[in-house]
């Protein structure tokens, strides 16, 4: 029960912060600032992309914190600004990006079969041209081939 009022309590002082600044700021001002909030998250996002990858001496927990942090400052001025979230969109972002992995994926498993063949090919060769001097039947059989042609 106490938990429900506390978050009551944020939604409420939220509402009431939110309000104030749609009252004192113009709509360009806001999308400016939902600009500014997006260009900061996506370079937080990037730095802590390099410190998860370990090309960066950022600190993984203050990272994220930053990441998160600069989130809640885009959600929040998303909504000051009305900027609406619509579930239907979200879905067919999320839909897209999956489709394109999807598709990523694929490409990369035919490239690798190709080159998998590609592989084998030159492997067969390799024996074929080490076996030859202990089986001359195969000399028969590529003078045999090369007439036919």
């Amino acid at each position: 029960m106490e938990n429900n009022r506390r978050i009551a309590e944020l939604k409420l002082k939220t509402i009431i912060a939110q309000e104030y600044v749609q009252e004192h700021m113009s709509k360009p001002e806001l999308y400016r600032q939902v600009a500014e909030d997006a260009a900061d998250l996506a370079q937080a996002c990037l730095k802590y992309a390099k410190a998860l990858e370990g090309t960066s001496q950022q600190d993984l927990y203050w990272g994220f914190r930053l990441v998160i942090d600069l989130y809640a400052g885009l959600m929040n001025a998303a909504e000051i600004t009305d900027i609406p979230l619509d579930p239907e969109v979200k879905l067919a972002r999320a839909q897209s990006w999956a489709d394109r992995l999807s598709a990523g994926q694929e490409e990369k498993e035919a490239v690798r079969q190709a080159e998998d063949r590609r592989k084998k090919q030159e492997l067969d060769k390799e024996t074929e041209e080490l076996l030859r001097p202990f089986f001359p039947e195969l000399e028969e059989e590529e003078v045999t081939e090369k007439c036919s042609q």
